[in-house]
């Protein structure tokens, strides 16, 4: 009954975003009709243990190139049975679990679930993005909404990985909505947010902010951290721009966000801190010894020199490398470094990594940048996705380029999704070693970029009206 109801709000959902604009209508019709095509006829491929590619599907609806989403799957469906609750803390990816398990109790246990999931939560960006532009009688809006929605609807990787129950497309969704709930919130000190029933909106942005920052942690810690250290920096530049008038609102709205998208990771991380204390001291513990593929250990006479900054940094790189050595260890067809050891050029592994990223593999493989044999014959897939999301990012970025004097106030909120996506980035490049996890985390950095349109939506609501227009009202 509730698949019934979800399937009614769809179809609600098409309609309502084509009143506003024929042309998202149809931007949003292809991700619904793509998204479904594709994981029905994955579905029953495997779930029939048709001959059709059956050496790359286990024959119960789930595929071998997205191994995780059985496992996720298996771990949701014992919740689904015995209770949320008894999900173990230490489970992969545990926010998502938990996330798969509740959609489960309100559509049944069956492996196609995410599918289903991964579809409700792409409608319900696509109301909230078009919620957020007004695109109706509004050329300008439409472009934005457009240019924004594009990406989410045909990216390769997120139509592959949205067949399956894996976190990809909730991931991206929840950044989505951080970037919506920063947006909105970053507008309540040039508004009356008591009038015109503009608080409660306010409000849902913040809690939207909350519960997207503990469900990213829950999946991803790192990245929830990252959330939050864009998110101060935003706040600070935020508080700085803003007029006297609106000072103390400034500063209260910056509070309220940076409280509110702490509290989430803070609360994930509780049961953690001890291991994270004892794992980022133990770096400079005489006793410790660092892989090869890690900075040199300071000598213990070094250790009483170092400043609590220093100790910060140095524990940040260690934990950095370290990260990028267990890629490397645990290799896999796709990885780029064979065999750990020596020192890491931090500069070259990451440009070698900016380059999987961003430039199709086949280009990279030919000039020498890196080898790999791997690929099951997918590379052409992913290069096609590559191509498709250098073309987003050039897209949006050029919009807000061309558009730049609509930013506004909003230029606090640019901020944040630019130093989101550049540091996720850079990390992410370095950090890891293998295509074939790096074309999924990509999405990480394209995810924020592709929600800097909204930013050119705003200024006549946000500035208020112009002097243009006040002569013209009091004149007449």
């Amino acid at each position: 009954m509730v698949s019934g109801v979800l399937a009614i709000l769809i179809l609600t959902a098409y309609r309502w975003v084509r009143r506003q604009s024929g042309i998202i209508a149809a931007v949003m019709a292809v991700g619904i009709l793509a998204r479904a095509a594709m994981g029905v006829t994955l579905f029953w491929i495997s779930y029939l243990d048709l001959s059709l590619f059956q050496d790359l599907h286990f024959g119960d609806g789930f595929w071998e190139l997205a191994v995780d989403a059985r496992s996720y799957y298996l771990a949701a469906a014992g919740a689904y049975f015995d209770g949320i609750s008894t999900i173990p803390s230490n489970t992969p990816s545990l926010g998502f679990v938990q996330t798969l398990a509740v959609w489960m109790r309100l559509v049944g246990p069956s492996p196609a679930s995410g599918l289903f999931l991964n579809l409700n939560l792409y409608v319900l960006l696509c109301v909230l993005v078009v919620r957020t532009c007004k695109p109706a009688a509004n050329r300008q809006a439409q472009l934005a909404c457009a240019t924004c929605l594009v990406p989410f609807s045909i990216a390769p990787a997120l139509l592959v990985h949205g067949t399956q129950p894996l976190k990809d497309e909730v991931f991206v969704f929840l950044i989505a909505i951080t970037c919506l709930s920063v947006l909105r919130l970053l507008r309540a000190p040039t508004e009356a947010v008591s009038r015109d029933g503009r608080l409660p909106f306010a409000v849902a942005a913040l809690a939207g902010l909350g519960i997207a920052a503990y469900v990213i942690a829950g999946i991803r810690l790192y990245y929830a951290a990252l959330v939050l250290m864009c998110l101060a920096l935003a706040a600070i530049v935020y508080v700085w721009r803003a007029r006297a008038t609106n000072l103390p609102r400034a500063v209260a709205v910056a509070a309220a966000c940076l409280t509110v998208a702490a509290a989430g990771p803070v609360w994930v991380a509780k049961p953690l801190r001890s291991q994270v204390f004892a794992s980022s001291t133990s770096y400079f513990s005489p006793t410790h010894a660092m892989p090869s593929a890690g900075p040199s250990k300071p000598s213990a006479g070094m250790q009483p020199n170092l400043s609590r900054t220093g100790l910060f940094l140095d524990s940040a790189l260690a934990q950095l490398h370290n990260a990028r050595y267990r890629f490397v260890k645990s290799g896999g067809a796709s990885n780029v470094v064979r065999e750990p050891g020596g020192q890491v050029p931090i500069v070259r592994s990451t440009l070698v990594g900016l380059a999987l990223m961003l430039v199709p593999v086949s280009i990279v493989k030919a000039l020498g940048w890196a080898d790999f044999p791997g690929g099951r014959g997918l590379l052409l897939v992913t290069d096609i996705d590559t191509v498709l999301l250098d073309l987003s990012i050039v897209a949006c970025v050029a919009l807000l380029f061309v558009r730049r004097e609509s930013i506004g106030r909003n230029a606090a909120y640019v901020l944040f999704v630019l130093a989101l996506a550049l540091v996720t980035g850079v990390l992410l490049s370095f950090v890891v070693t293998n295509f074939g996890t790096l074309f999924r985390l990509r999405l990480l950095m394209a995810a924020p970029i592709w929600m800097l349109p909204l930013a050119t939506c705003y200024r006549a609501e946000a500035e208020g009206p112009n002097i243009t227009q006040v002569v013209r009202t009091n004149t007449s």
